[in-house]
């Protein structure tokens, strides 16, 4: 068995703390943008509320907030709703 070379596992972990700050910059900005459009803050809540649902740990729970066929598993849909945020970060 061999070890992972530390410096290996916090530039890991820098990354992933990296992206993980980036897609709640962007979620913010969403959650800004459509405030700005009308959105009240009961509908910022049942958004917020599913967005728990997806980022959590049940995978049967999160792909059944999307229509059968949407995404092909819990982490595509993860996925997608990153890369829709992604969208508000300009």
């Amino acid at each position: 068995m061999t070890k992972e070379n530390p410096l290996a596992r916090l530039m890991t972990a820098k990354v992933k703390a990296d992206s993980d700050d980036a897609d709640r910059r962007n979620y913010q900005r969403f959650i800004k943008s459509v405030r700005e459009n009308g959105w009240t803050e009961s509908d910022v809540s049942e958004y917020a509320e599913k967005i728990k649902t997806l980022k959590g740990k049940d995978d049967s729970a999160a792909i059944e907030l999307f229509p059968v066929g949407i995404y092909a598993n819990a982490e595509d849909a993860r996925s997608g709703a990153r890369q829709f945020w992604k969208g508000y970060a300009a």
